[in-house]
């Protein structure tokens, strides 16, 4: 019982509660700690500090470090994605108030991040709701595996006209190839550059079509080559990366009975049903079906598409937004239009940039239950007010409950912007270059 350092990333370090009597008496809390100096980028990508902390509070008001991003998530994303933002309450860090206090979280820190000047000081942090465990008092009665997963979605949207248009190269078309998500043209260029052995199929627009068929298959692609977008966990420890045999890909070669995967057993394990070789569907082409239908019904795909939508105009037009409102030149209304559409961009980037994390545990032990049993009727129950739900079906014949979160809403720096002109404008100069749409994988 007590802090576990669970990871890190480049400006905050996250530790778990593990046991009953966290924070509220209760388990399941979630600190991000920020590291000192993380806001040191702004100096590097607008030229100075001074400039890009002005442009800062110009959009968002007074405020910064854990309070901005309290702040951010309660005035324009609470709005948007509901109870599903950050999976539940989030609140300042108030050391005091927590089991040990502040000595307690420094001793589960690895020694490189509890030494002096490592972090924000005061400690500067957030209180989340873990979203990777199972909600206090919805566990099971007796141990059974908890799956984990972790998807990065991307953008849903397709990329802004005004975007390729006003970004592409030299002989590319007017228009930009109908039905290719900006994540494909990511992956041109990662190939080209060798940052990946072979691009992903994985479509985005697939997997928020709403359908639970195309957003199945955008799964399994997906699986197939995670590429940092896709993570299972058993228990809270990660599976390997390598998931799903490319024969059970849509497209891919003819089955062969090849050794199942970890993902396989643990799916075998938390949806029940048949534990031969191949059964009448395999694991992970079951478990891609169950979380599809979690992902659609419970309507987290379609609220965060909306968010994304919230971006209309685009890159190109965040960037004028900013340059106008840095310089200065503008009238009241103008001025407040340039506010409103960087607060969209920021708003629609955050949620491109965000990840869903569902959590699953079996009703009942696998060996209970019966393939495709008749006794039992089908459905999936959603609870909106918890994130929770319960399903059961052909894929899930024991039956199971889940639970859906979206975390990862951190407001995006303004100052980055230009950087991430140019980074969009190398992107479709690679895409061009690798024959455009007609050098995609198939979806």
């Amino acid at each position: 019982m007590g802090w576990a350092f669970v990871g890190e990333g480049a400006a905050n370090a996250v530790l778990a509660w593990r046991g009953p009597g966290g924070p509220g008496g209760g388990a399941g809390a979630v600190v991000r700690l920020r590291k000192a100096g993380g806001g040191a980028y702004l100096a590097v990508a607008a030229g100075s500090r001074r400039d890009a902390e002005a442009l800062e509070r110009e959009v968002w008001g007074p405020g910064g470090g854990s309070g901005a991003t309290v702040d951010f998530t309660e005035r324009y994303l609470r709005p948007v994605l509901g109870t599903f933002a950050w999976g539940g309450p989030i609140s300042p860090l108030r050391a005091d108030e927590l089991p040990g206090g502040a000595p307690a979280l420094l001793e589960a820190l690895p020694e490189r991040l509890s030494a002096p000047g490592a972090l924000a000081d005061p400690l500067d942090g957030l209180l989340l709701a873990d979203a990777a465990a199972v909600p206090p008092g919805r566990g099971p009665p007796e141990v059974v595996p908890v799956l984990c997963l972790e998807i990065k979605p991307k953008s849903g949207v397709p990329l802004a006209a005004a975007d390729w248009r006003g970004l592409r190269p030299a002989g590319a078309p007017q228009d930009a190839p109908a039905g290719v998500s900006f994540y494909a043209m990511q992956q041109a260029r990662r190939l080209a550059e060798g940052r990946v052995p072979r691009a992903s199929s994985y479509c985005p627009l697939e997997l928020f079509s709403g359908d639970l068929g195309r957003a199945s298959a955008a799964l399994l692609h997906l699986m197939q080559e995670p590429q940092n977008h896709f993570k299972a966990f058993r228990d809270g420890e990660a599976l390997p990366e390598l998931l799903v045999p490319e024969s059970l890909v849509p497209g891919g070669p003819p089955r062969r009975k090849i050794g199942g995967s970890p993902l396989r057993a643990l799916a075998e394990d938390v949806l029940g049903g048949p534990r031969e070789p191949w059964g009448p569907w395999p694991g992970e082409q079951r478990l891609a079906r169950v979380l599809a239908q979690i992902l659609v019904e419970s309507g987290v795909l379609e609220r965060v598409l909306r968010a994304q939508q919230r971006d209309a105009h685009g890159l190109l037009r965040a960037q004028a937004a900013a340059e106008c409102l840095s310089a200065g030149a503008l009238d009241v209304s103008s001025r407040e239009a340039a506010r409103e559409a960087l607060r969209d961009f920021s708003i629609g980037a955050t949620a491109k940039d965000c990840a869903i994390m569902v959590v699953v545990w079996a009703d009942a032990p696998s060996r209970d239950c019966e393939w495709r049993s008749t006794t039992r009727r089908h459905h999936n129950k959603f609870d909106y007010a918890t994130c929770c739900g319960r399903l059961q079906g052909p894929h899930a014949p024991g039956g199971i409950f889940y639970r859906v979160s979206v975390i990862d809403l951190d407001r995006k720096p303004l100052a980055k912007i230009p950087g991430k002109v140019e980074d969009r404008r190398r992107t479709l100069h690679a895409f061009h270059e690798a024959g455009g749409a007609g050098q995609l994988p198939p979806p």
